[in-house]
């Protein structure tokens, strides 16, 4: 019985300890100071770094001139390519030859006659970048690469790019291709809007 008595003393005096010994303690929390200064920009043409979470210019350099990239194209065809294709993802695309035709570069390697479907076809485009995807959306949205470019020009001018434009699909070198770091950010904040992308 004594013993009994001695563990619920012990008890009662642990629990009350613990309840008292957070008057001991002072909780510190983060101070949210925003983000660190940007790093200096080196080794490259042209920079426009925005934080979407705080809406807010980090930094840039260069932002405005004419840059030869293919980033632009893919940003602009992945665009395009899931607002137009979007709701088919579980269709299939046959590819045929005039899809594969007067293509070079990196390629997933698709084939005449193949049946693709377009969720993977978006992805092959989109996240692999190759070219051949590229072209194969292109002839699924526009029937053909002519009036796909026109397209990406025309969505370019409407999203206020105004020192872009395209000549192909998948940005391959051109001199008629060009863009600047600043209306690269304005396609990719549109692209970023759709669930899809």
């Amino acid at each position: 019985m004594k013993i009994r008595k001695i563990l619920v003393f012990l008890l009662a005096f642990i629990l009350c300890s613990l309840s008292v010994l957070p008057c001991f303690f002072t909780f510190t929390y983060a101070e949210d100071i925003g983000l660190p200064e940007p790093p200096e920009i080196e080794g490259v043409s042209a920079v426009y770094f925005y934080n979407i979470t705080s809406d807010k210019l980090i930094a840039a350099q260069n932002e405005t001139v004419e840059l030869n990239t293919s980033t632009s194209a893919k940003v602009m065809m992945g665009l395009l390519a899931c607002e137009k294709l979007g709701d088919r993802m579980n269709d299939h695309i046959q590819v045929t030859k005039e899809m594969l035709s007067g293509i070079s570069g990196v390629q997933y390697g698709f084939k005449t006659g193949q049946s693709v479907l377009i969720s993977d076809l978006l992805y092959a485009a989109i996240c692999g970048s190759y070219n051949d995807a590229a072209y194969i959306v292109a002839y699924a949205v526009s029937g053909n690469v002519e009036n796909f470019v026109d397209l990406m020009n025309n969505t370019a001018k409407e999203l206020g790019c105004t020192n872009t434009h395209f000549a192909n699909p998948h940005g391959l070198h051109d001199e008629n291709h060009y863009t600047t770091a600043y209306d690269i950010w304005l396609m990719a904040r549109e692209a970023m809007k759709n669930p899809t992308f």
